[in-house]
């Protein structure tokens, strides 16, 4: 899959979800919309207190990061590709801060290459 396949199919399950934002309720670990439930979490406290914020955050948090990774996606491809010859092969570059190897690794996570 293709990065910006990646950030198409995100983007899809955001627009097919319940419009935000979403907001906790702590005192049964619901997930609110302005107009409905979402989701309960259940389980221990404060566990289903956690995940039910996390939830609820992640509505908005996913629309921003997708939003800015597909703003920089032009940027990282291109960068991926800029090794200069007289650093050697990227593969084994040292270079401290080298654009390439992070522009490589944030293409990497966002093909699912690199475990987190």
């Amino acid at each position: 899959m293709t990065e910006r396949e990646w950030i198409k199919q995100a983007k899809a399950r955001c627009e097919a979800a319940t419009p935000g934002p979403w907001a906790w309720i702590i005192s049964d670990a619901a997930v609110e919309s302005s107009s409905s439930e979402v989701c309960a979490c259940y389980g221990p406290s404060p566990a289903a207190d956690k995940n039910a914020e996390f939830i609820a955050h992640a509505r908005v948090d996913l629309d921003r990061a997708l939003a800015a990774l597909e703003a920089a996606l032009p940027v990282l491809l291109v960068g991926a590709n800029a090794c200069s010859p007289e650093h050697g092969e990227c593969e084994d570059c040292e270079v401290q801060g080298c654009v390439v190897m992070l522009c490589r690794r944030v293409l990497a996570i966002m093909r699912g290459e690199v475990e987190l």
